[in-house]
């Protein structure tokens, strides 16, 4: 067997070179769409222990009902950042999203926490669904939470956050 000429040798080195820049470019590629779906929003996710939310969005509560008034503003911010409500009493929230074309609700978790990621606070006792802004909902809880302190909060932007207290 002859050995291989230069042009021969050059070709292999060629092809070698080629497939060296394909697989670079794939494994560039699939970076790239890795960090893409990387980089959008996730939802945070209860531990699986956690009893489901309840979300009841009955138009009308009973007559006298306590209605409490909430209102998400366009600084991520609620209006209040204290509610209050008598234990084991039904009530309702008067939800006002005054920001324009951004969606926000309310949930409920028990226990206090500033923790944007929730960790330190307990499990959701009340899940609002989301409404885009201006828009104005009436959340029902209608029997009421048991005594203690909880955290409200925007699911959607957890930094918007307040303290429930149930007495």
């Amino acid at each position: 067997m002859s050995a291989p000429t230069d042009v021969q040798q050059e070709q292999v080195s060629g092809r070698k070179r080629f497939r060296w820049l394909l697989v670079a470019a794939t494994i560039l590629a699939t970076a790239s769409a890795a960090c893409t779906i990387a980089a959008e929003p996730t939802a945070i996710r209860t531990p699986a222990a956690t009893p489901p939310a309840v979300e009841s969005r009955e138009p009308t509560p009973a007559p006298g009902t306590l209605t409490l008034q909430l209102a998400a503003v366009p600084t991520l911010t609620f209006d209040k950042l204290a509610l209050a409500a008598p234990a084991s009493t039904p009530f309702a929230i008067d939800f006002n999203n005054k920001e324009v074309g951004a969606p926000h609700n309310v949930q409920i978790q028990k226990g206090t926490g500033h923790d944007p990621v929730m960790l330190s606070r307990g499990p959701v006792v009340f899940a609002g669904s989301a409404i885009f802004g201006p828009d104005r909902t009436q959340y029902y809880l209608s029997t009421g939470l048991a005594t203690g302190q909880y955290t409200f909060f925007c699911s959607i932007h957890p930094q918007m956050y307040g303290t429930l207290t149930v007495q």
